[in-house]
């Protein structure tokens, strides 16, 4: 069982994220409608954040009505279930 925890993911420097993100963009080439980066609003994650039990976002990748690549936002679980009373898309 998969257990999630309010501290899950690390911080990394600029430099170490300028390297991931060149890493991406290179090995994908680039291809037309390629998410490179995505914003949320302070308001909507909070949203998200505020519901009960809720330790962290879980984002997954989807295509909308538009055939256009976006990001769907849902918050999780300590024991790894998605919450989706609300869902954020972007």
């Amino acid at each position: 069982m998969e257990v999630l925890s309010v501290n899950d993911a690390e911080f990394v420097t600029l430099a170490q994220a300028k390297v991931y993100t060149g890493n991406f963009r290179d090995d994908s080439g680039e291809p037309e409608g390629l998410i490179k980066g995505l914003f949320v609003g302070k308001n909507k994650i909070n949203a998200l954040l505020d519901q009960t039990d809720i330790v962290g976002i879980r984002i997954y990748y989807g295509i909308n009505s538009e055939g256009k690549t976006n990001l769907v936002l849902v918050g999780a679980l300590s024991n790894g279930d998605d919450v989706t009373d609300l869902i954020v898309e972007k």
